[in-house]
């Protein structure tokens, strides 16, 4: 009897031990779904690619006291959309409620943002079309190293809607583009971008250099790019002031000084051109502002358009 007692009491012991295991095991196990839950949460929803640059990331939607600044979003920064809008009193535009990042949080407004898109880089030049047809080609190109916003298409197989910067080049491109959404790539193309707007060469080099100096970037397929850009300057020092070089990576030498008119033969990424004549003023083609050059070319002769030379701005 004593030992069916003692056995009894042992069980009992055992078997509240267990329950204690168990109920330790299942609050851990519950904490750490709340801290899976709370990373994932910050980077969850809908995807949205900010457009411009220094896009304004607020506490409340609208421009009221209560909006106080939260911080700036940079051009083809990645956020993420809780899902909710709302459209000011007052104003005819509507705020998104986006979380960043590194966990800031906050509204701006929607038309500064490419929604359910993620964003890409060109390593090489794409074709913009009007709408998903072959037929339908703008004349306009996204250039090797330019950032856009890039759209799946359910009902398009093959094409990709694709959105640039402040939307000024906005259509399709085919799917087997040359462009990529890696994030190194993409990171090389942001800083390429940012150091060929430094406004004197010396300055674009310096930049240009540090991009080549970081080891993670070794392997991106945008480092040729940047590897050419710093070859262009520094021979570009060199080049008498009636010559100039090509910076894009094909240029269309034109029978006029626009657009519209004949493609007459198409110049290479650093081929040395002669000037021949210049436009009186600037022009602006797809956004930029520039001058049109007559050039020579190993005996040909065309119009190119200045902002995708070492002329670039008129220098």
């Amino acid at each position: 009897m004593f030992s069916m007692n003692r056995l009894l009491t042992f069980l009992a012991i055992a078997m509240l031990w267990m329950s204690c295991e168990d109920s330790s095991n299942s609050e851990n196990t519950a904490s750490g779904a709340d801290s899976t839950a709370q990373v994932v949460d910050a980077q969850s929803g809908t995807m949205a690619v900010c457009l411009w640059n220094e896009a304004g990331l607020r506490a409340a939607p609208g421009k009221g006291t209560e909006a106080k600044w939260v911080t700036a979003i940079n051009f083809g920064e990645v956020v993420y959309l809780t899902g909710n809008e709302e459209t000011p009193e007052g104003e005819q535009r509507a705020y998104l409620e986006m979380s960043l990042k590194g966990g800031a949080k906050g509204w701006s407004s929607g038309n500064l943002f490419a929604v359910d898109a993620r964003r890409a880089a060109a390593y090489g030049t794409i074709d913009l079309y009007k709408r998903p047809e072959l037929t339908t080609f703008t004349g306009t190109q996204l250039e090797a190293g330019e950032i856009f916003a890039v759209k799946n298409s359910s009902t398009q197989p093959g094409w990709l809607e694709v959105m640039g910067r402040e939307k000024k080049k906005v259509g399709w491109i085919q799917e087997n583009s040359r462009f990529t959404s890696d994030e190194v790539d993409v990171s090389v193309a942001v800083l390429y971008t940012q150091a060929m707007a430094e406004k004197t060469n010396p300055a674009k080099e310096a930049a240009l250099l540090k991009i080549l100096d970081n080891s993670t970037f070794q392997s991106s397929s945008l480092i040729g790019l940047v590897e050419q850009a710093v070859e262009g300057l520094q021979s570009q020092a060199e080049l008498p002031a009636n010559q100039l070089y090509i910076t894009a990576d094909k240029l269309n030498a034109r029978s006029a000084p626009n657009t519209t008119s004949e493609v007459l033969f198409q110049v290479n990424n650093g081929a040395i051109g002669t000037i021949v004549e210049r436009t009186p003023e600037l022009e602006e083609v797809n956004g930029n502002t520039d001058y049109w050059y007559l050039i020579e070319v190993e005996g040909q002769e065309g119009w190119v358009f200045g902002h995708h030379t070492s002329k670039q701005r008129g220098q």
